[in-house]
């Protein structure tokens, strides 16, 4: 049986649709929360200003991303220098659950740093107006 042209374009065009849409930037996290939102994602701002969908966006997807809140405490001495990777919530905290050790000098620097982490007070990023969660990695000595 032959497909008439302009059947094969058509089914060519939407398998191209189809192949285009899975693909995406996102990738899976160790927690197995999807990180990196697709191209074109808008967030839903509650009354509140925080994003309602719990998508995590990487810092060249915000347009404000995150910083340390002015006056928040910092982590004492290390002793060494450890860098980690972690996600903000929309209230400027590290969610506990994404903190990923990815170099450190010394098992106690990490230690102290992990001890630390709840107190750290960050100004979320923002996307589109409305604050959203983020993944950033930074270096604490």
């Amino acid at each position: 049986m032959r497909i008439p042209h302009r059947h094969f374009a058509l089914l060519f065009t939407t398998g191209l649709v189809v192949a285009c849409a899975t693909s995406s930037t996102s990738t899976p996290s160790p927690t197995g929360r999807v990180i990196g939102a697709a191209p074109g994602t808008v967030p839903k701002c509650a009354p509140s200003g925080g994003d309602t969908t719990g998508t995590v966006y990487f810092e060249f997807q915000v347009d404000r991303p995150v910083i340390p809140r002015p006056g928040s405490s910092e982590p004492p001495p290390l002793g060494g220098e450890v860098l980690i990777e972690f996600v903000v919530d929309t209230a400027g905290r590290v969610d506990l659950g994404t903190v990923k050790v990815m170099q450190s000098e010394r098992a106690d620097a990490t230690r102290r740093l992990r001890e630390a982490l709840p107190t750290l007070e960050f100004e979320p990023a923002l996307r589109q107006g409305c604050r959203v969660r983020q993944l950033a990695q930074r270096p604490y000595r």
